[in-house]
C-alpha cells in the first residue's frame, strides 16, 4: 500500500503527518521557519524518520503524493512580500493575445511579479488540433532574453495543454537541458 504525505505550512507551525491507507502513522510539528523551503524538507524529514522507526522502512519509496497547503503563500500575496518575479511563457500562437498573463493583477501585485510575457507559437484548440507547431529557435531566443533579465523563474501554459501536453513538456526539456539556472512550471 502507497504512502501520502500531508504537509500545512502555517504562519507559526509546519505540521507533517503521513498516511499509510487511512492510517496516521507517523506526524511532526515544528516551527514554520523564514526559508519555507528547509523548514518542509526538515520537518517532512523527521516525519519520515518516526515512520521509519515504527517500522514502515519503505515509506520514502512508497510515497505517491505529498500534498502542501500553506497560508504562507496568501499572506505574501495579501502583503506583497517575499514574492519573486516569474516570466510567463504562453504556447498559443496567433490566438490569446488579447487577455496576457498578469493583465487582471492589481498593480502593487504585478510590479512584484511579473517578470515577462512572451506569447510564443505553439497551443492545442479545444479539440486537440494543433493552433501553431512550437517553434524552438523563438522558445530559446525568449528564454535568452529572460535569463538575460536576471528573471529566475518560468511558468509555461499551453493553450488546452491538459488535454495535450507534448508542447509543453517539450519547453519543459529544454529549459531542464539547456537553461538549468531556471525553475520552471508547466501548466499541464
Amino acid at each position: 500500500m502507497a504512502y501520502v504525505i500531508g504537509v500545512d505550512v502555517g504562519g507559526t507551525n509546519t505540521d507533517v503527518a503521513i498516511l499509510h491507507g487511512q492510517e496516521v502513522i507517523s506526524w511532526n510539528k515544528s516551527h514554520t521557519t523564514s526559508d519555507i523551503v528547509s523548514g518542509v524538507i526538515d520537518s517532512i524529514t523527521q516525519a519520515i524518520r518516526k515512520a521509519v522507526k515504527n517500522g514502515h522502512g519503505g515509506v520514502v519509496e512508497k510515497t505517491v503524493r505529498v500534498n502542501i497547503g500553506t497560508t504562507q503563500f496568501i499572506n505574501a500575496v495579501i502583503n506583497c512580500s517575499g514574492l519573486e518575479k516569474v516570466a510567463s511563457i504562453r504556447l498559443c500562437g496567433i490566438t490569446s493575445h488579447s487577455l496576457p498573463p498578469f493583465c487582471e493583477f492589481p498593480d502593487d501585485l504585478k510590479e512584484q511579479v511579473a517578470g515577462g510575457c512572451y506569447l510564443v507559437n505553439g497551443g492545442f484548440e479545444y479539440d486537440g488540433k494543433v493552433v501553431t507547431e512550437l517553434d524552438t529557435d523563438e522558445l530559446i531566443k525568449v528564454l535568452n532574453e529572460i535569463v538575460l533579465s536576471g528573471v529566475k523563474n518560468v511558468s509555461v501554459c499551453g493553450l488546452f495543454s491538459p488535454m495535450n501536453s507534448v508542447q509543453e513538456e517539450a519547453v519543459g526539456h529544454i529549459i531542464k537541458t539547456q537553461f538549468s539556472s531556471l525553475s520552471y512550471t508547466l501548466s499541464s
